[in-house]
């Protein structure tokens, strides 16, 4: 069938923001995901199934496997008219992967719109209800007929073509892993994101503190209740809220790092979704800083969720908590001019720091001689 778009379009009001006056990167994230999200429900939702195979009362949810190439080109500022595009541009016998694109448009100055987002969202549609939990169910997927009508979505459907050939191959890295330099990262020199935060004040300057930063000194935490506002109809919490809580651990802890008032995300990497988080559960999450080039910090992030579990026998409650998702996150540290700016070296004090940076530096150095091919 062919690609399935949708189109979303909001104001962007004062509480969509940063400190530093543009729209935070998590906020544009959760309205990616819920784009997404309905770009692959109408996908499905002509799915067949056969009679034999669905328990009576069964039904499909879908769900947010894995986040990619999540890009951050250009910022978006309070009064911004912001349109988000989804449209389902790959799929496999089993997963669905849809391209987004987000676009801003300052209407009071007539400007043209201009291209703010890319990504690709990763979907899966599981088999639910009928008595006995089936949650490894998945659902087959129906075929995406190619009609790509710009050079974006074809770049999409190719990547996203690549990106599944290379986990088939177990080439893909680890979702710890990480990652590289923004500027590798993106494929493009840091240069192009001088549009970045154009603000003014002294409140932007940078702290002039090149010192050397442990991760110690930098790691933050978040925890939160998960409550039906956080969920969609099945009751599981949405992965834009997710991602939402990850940039905001994140960027404090960017922030603790390069001592700038003007950190702001400009990748993230390679994201899964591992176990769903429900209403009620407790949402955990941490972010510790990995690796640190001279213009880019990396973050990894990882959330958790606590359930609480009765034992059956005794009566006695527990909690139990399990990995939910993780991630790298990318940021960058601005002047006040929106030019990118020098941040600090990771000072590792521990086994495990030494690890994280080792692999960071690794990956950076690996992209670096992929670019000069």
């Amino acid at each position: 069938m062919p690609m399935t778009p949708t189109v979303m379009t909001t104001l962007m009001l004062p509480d969509h923001t940063n400190p530093a006056g543009n729209v935070h990167g998590g906020e544009t994230m959760k309205l990616l995901e819920a784009a997404g999200y309905i770009a692959a429900a109408r996908h499905m939702k002509n799915i067949p199934i056969a009679a034999d195979t669905r328990p009576a009362n069964a039904k499909w949810e879908l769900r947010t496997a894995r986040v990619e190439s999540l890009h951050f080109i250009a910022p978006a500022f309070v009064g911004d008219v912001v349109t988000v595009e989804a449209r389902v541009v790959f799929a496999s016998p089993r997963s669905m992967a849809v391209g987004c694109r987000v676009m801003a448009e300052t209407v009071s100055k007539g400007d043209a719109p201009r291209d703010t987002n890319t990504a690709l969202l990763w979907y899966v549609c599981k088999l639910k209800g009928g008595g006995e939990d089936n949650d490894r169910d998945v659902a087959m997927v129906p075929a995406v007929v190619d009609d790509h009508d710009s050079a974006t979505w074809s770049e999409m459907s190719s990547e996203a073509a690549r990106l599944y050939a290379d986990r088939k191959a177990c080439v893909d890295s680890s979702h710890v892993d990480i990652r590289e330099d923004d500027d590798e990262t993106l494929g493009r020199d840091t240069s192009g994101l001088d549009l970045v935060g154009a603000m003014s004040g002294e409140r932007h300057q940078r702290v002039d503190d090149q010192s050397a930063r442990s991760p110690r000194s930098s790691k933050s935490e978040l925890s939160a209740l998960i409550l039906p506002s956080h969920c969609g109809i099945d009751g599981v919490c949405r992965g834009g809220v997710v991602l939402k809580m990850m940039d905001e651990a994140a960027g404090v802890c960017a922030w603790r790092h390069s001592h700038c008032d003007n950190t702001v995300t400009a990748a993230v990497e390679t994201m899964d979704f591992l176990k769903p988080a429900r209403i009620g559960n407790l949402i955990r999450v941490e972010a510790v800083v990995a690796f640190a080039s001279s213009r880019s910090i990396d973050v990894l992030v990882q959330a958790y969720v606590t359930s609480l579990e009765e034992d059956t026998s005794s009566g006695a409650v527990t909690e139990v908590e399990n990995l939910v998702a993780q991630a790298s996150f990318i940021y960058i540290a601005l002047d006040a001019d929106g030019n990118v700016v020098s941040v600090p070296a990771v000072q590792c004090e521990t086994p495990a720091d030494h690890r994280r940076y080792a692999k960071g530096m690794s990956n950076y150095e690996a992209r670096k001689r992929k670019r000069k091919k």
